[in-house]
């Protein structure tokens, strides 16, 4: 393909519509490169998986925003805004002790315990799309599941939800421009006043959920902040369904464009795991990884100085033939598949295993109930998010029968 010397190829409409050219072009020609951000700030871009997993793991790279640029601080707001002293930008030992409080709720056990549950609200919304000839799979199983369960762990009630949806759409959805910041500074607000709100009824009226859990640890123990605890609410809220609602999604379209290895699945169902993980390799959710260097640091026989944003790129990573057969392959029957779709290391998303064990038992249901499900159009007419930090469909038109 050709790229273009003006403008960094993570930032064209070709990335968009097929990152995966782009992804090949900056591992064999550029594995380190200076992009400028339309957001405002530079960043230094990591496209092959052994610089991609270090920068996951480094000490020398800080997720501390109070490090970040200016450029960066003027776009999201830095350590002000409520909504960002979350788990992805403090380092230990805030980390550490932030991530312990929530990590409880997310253990094999405790997911174990919620299987049942998530089956019989899977079946549930099935139920929903029953008799309708055609649906959009992003909204009627791509959000309806993941929200439903984080809303349920969380202790979000069903009235909040829609609110929810919106407020979040302003924040994975921001763009470049004083309009797309504007909308992003409204969505922060809402979301930090709307954690303030639960935190307060939760206080009043405690119940069995994890919110509760969270107040009665900072009333009691004094574990968190109150600005902690808001920035954990609200990235449990995004952490605990974004990335699962694309994994959803992608997956089926996956299967849909896949015959023949839907056809495997259904000869061998013992398949789910390793093809979920498969799933979360070829079409990584989260496209990129954002850290601060707090000393001079070396990738690929570039030095990338110190006080600068780092992006690794986790779905290049997760294409990189230097660490996958066949990587451009999707091979439901892959076992070496140590992809970076979570992440890696103390920042590894700390819902991993519920957004694995959801689509492990969703998609199953989805395609044994519409075992004739198919696209209702060409693949090179859906839209994908206009954005490289995120892999996600805006819609997936599906006929049911």
């Amino acid at each position: 393909m050709t790229v273009s010397v003006q403008q960094h190829p993570l930032f064209t409409r070709d990335f968009i519509v097929d990152p995966y050219p782009v992804y090949a072009h900056l591992r064999d020609h550029e594995p380190v490169s200076k992009a400028p951000s339309p957001h405002g700030f530079d960043m230094w871009t990591l496209a092959r998986y052994d610089d991609v997993k270090q920068s996951l793991v480094d000490p020398r790279l800080s997720r501390d925003l109070r490090l970040a640029p200016p450029g960066v601080i003027e776009y999201t707001g830095g350590s002000d805004q409520l909504t960002n002293k979350n788990l992805l930008s403090v380092d230990p030992p805030d980390h550490t002790r932030m991530r312990k409080l929530v990590q409880s709720a997310f253990t094999g056990r405790r997911v174990r315990e919620l299987e049942g549950w998530v089956e019989d609200l899977v079946q549930r919304i099935l139920d929903g799309m029953e008799g309708r000839e055609q649906v959009d799979l992003v909204h009627a199983f791509g959000f309806a599941l993941p929200l439903t369960v984080i809303s349920h762990l969380m202790g979000i009630p069903v009235a909040d939800r829609p609110n929810f949806r919106r407020w979040m759409d302003g924040l994975v959805m921001s763009g470049a421009g004083q309009a797309a910041r504007d909308r992003l500074r409204e969505s922060q607000r809402n979301l930090a006043a709307y954690c303030q709100d639960l935190i307060a009824r939760k206080r009043s009226q405690p119940e069995n959920d994890l919110v509760t859990a969270l107040v009665q640890a900072v009333d009691e123990q004094d574990a968190l902040s109150m600005e902690e605890l808001i920035g954990v609410i609200f990235h449990l809220l995004i952490a605990g369904h974004e990335t699962t609602v694309a994994l959803l999604s992608t997956s089926a379209l996956l299967l849909m464009c896949h015959p023949e290895q839907r056809a495997q699945l259904d000869a061998d169902p013992t398949l789910w795991p390793t093809a979920v993980d498969e799933m979360m390799r070829f079409e990584s959710p989260i496209g990129v990884s954002l850290a601060i260097s707090t000393e001079d640091i070396e990738f690929s026989g570039t030095t990338i100085p110190k006080g600068e944003v780092v992006a690794g790129l986790l779905a290049s990573a997760n294409r990189d033939p230097r660490r996958f057969t066949d990587a451009d392959r999707f091979d439901v029957t892959r076992t070496d598949n140590q992809h970076l779709g979570f992440g890696a290391g103390i920042h590894r998303c700390v819902g991993a295993l519920l957004a694995l064990t959801e689509a492990r038992i969703a998609l199953p249901a989805l395609l044994t109930r519409f075992p004739d499900i198919q696209l209702a159009v060409p693949p090179q007419d859906l839209r994908w998010m206009p954005t490289p930090l995120f892999r996600q469909l805006q819609q997936l038109p599906v006929r049911l029968n």
